[in-house]
């Protein structure tokens, strides 16, 4: 720990209690007496770094403490489901007592030592499912902003850790980590809906596309030409004289008389331009 950081801080995770799965007192300590399929709460799982933050807060005079928070102290997932869909959903419910909690940065998850604390050299991949009956510990990674002239000690996520969530001194107001056990139900039943979708999705396209033409752009070369809009305003965008390009159909546009609209956008050049075969 250096000391000629000027800043300090202390973030800690959620102190909200998640009653384990196996019956009795669970104690850290003495782990080796902790019963196989152990959920460990969130304030359990930080137990560590609670004292860590504590006692280099106690050597610099400091006693703030920051508590992120989590309204639903578990991660509640889907079998099948992988940290890469997880991080997509987006984790919202996380809040802290001091400064602000700005946006997720990543999911991490670990399998789980009989005792319920995470195997570090388990990480999960970011394309990896989970799977029911497993027990499961996620890191959720996150920006946080702290408020200015502030003292704290920087509890943080460190992917390239052994022990990859470190107490350290910081100066800084970028991330902060939360420890939280996963919970994995049934995988997602298939709505009426997304059947309804996949049905869609896989029925044959029978729309007609529309036909293409070539309009050869019969002005000088190295001239350009402006094209429109459906509603006759300039598109900002140009076609080059001596230059092929693919049109679908002719329109009358106000201003312009008939144009030809290019394929795939939204840009007509003035028929007047070009040559169509």
């Amino acid at each position: 720990m250096k000391k000629n950081k000027k800043t300090l801080s202390i973030i800690a995770a959620a102190l909200l209690a998640v009653s384990p799965v196996a019956a009795g007192v669970i104690s850290l300590p003495n782990i080796s007496t902790v019963k196989a399929d152990t959920q460990l709460s969130s304030d359990q799982l930080m137990a560590s770094y609670y004292e860590n933050a504590r006692a280099v807060a106690n050597e610099y005079g400091d006693n703030t403490l920051i508590k992120l928070t989590k309204k639903n102290p578990v991660l509640n997932v889907y079998a099948g489901e992988t940290p890469r869909q997880i991080k997509k959903n987006r984790i919202t419910d996380v809040s802290a007592n001091i400064g602000r909690v700005t946006s997720l940065n990543g999911v991490y998850i670990y399998k789980t030592f009989d005792n319920g604390l995470p195997d570090y050299g388990t990480k999960l991949k970011a394309s990896d499912e989970l799977h029911q009956g497993v027990n499961y510990v996620a890191i959720l990674d996150f920006n946080y902003s702290i408020p200015d002239n502030s003292r704290y000690i920087y509890i943080s996520y460190r992917d390239y850790e052994d022990d990859p969530l470190v107490a350290d001194e910081y100066d800084s107001d970028e991330t902060a980590a939360l420890l939280v056990p996963v919970n994995v139900s049934a995988a997602k039943p298939e709505t009426a809906t997304s059947t309804k979708k996949a049905q869609i999705k896989k029925a044959p396209k029978t729309a007609r596309k529309a036909s293409t033409k070539r309009a050869y752009v019969k002005v000088r070369r190295g001239h350009k030409v402006r094209t429109y809009t459906s509603r006759g305003r300039f598109s900002k965008h140009y076609v080059y004289g001596h230059h092929t390009y693919k049109v679908t159909s002719k329109k009358h546009i106000k201003r312009h008389g008939y144009c030809w609209k290019l394929s795939g956008k939204n840009q007509y050049v003035p028929a007047k331009y070009v040559r169509v075969r």
